[in-house]
């Protein structure tokens, strides 16, 4: 596997987890939640977001090699 599919993923994981946390932190203001409690849950769920994304990555690119040779 090529060495940039590695920054590919991080970026789009990256992304996604920005995604996620916007997503979170809107839905939290709605619900009235104060400023503190907005960034944790924005933070914790765009964070799971990035860990889970990178994993998938990771068993998928090994599959690949697997498969591969």
């Amino acid at each position: 596997m090529p060495e940039w599919s590695l920054y590919v993923a991080l970026v789009i994981a990256f992304l996604l987890a920005l995604i996620v946390n916007a997503q979170v932190q809107l839905s939290s203001t709605r619900k009235g939640d104060g400023l503190i409690k907005m960034w944790l849950k924005g933070g914790l769920a765009g964070g799971v977001a990035m860990v889970g994304f990178i994993a998938v990555f990771l068993v998928l690119a090994n599959l690949v090699n697997a498969l591969a040779g």
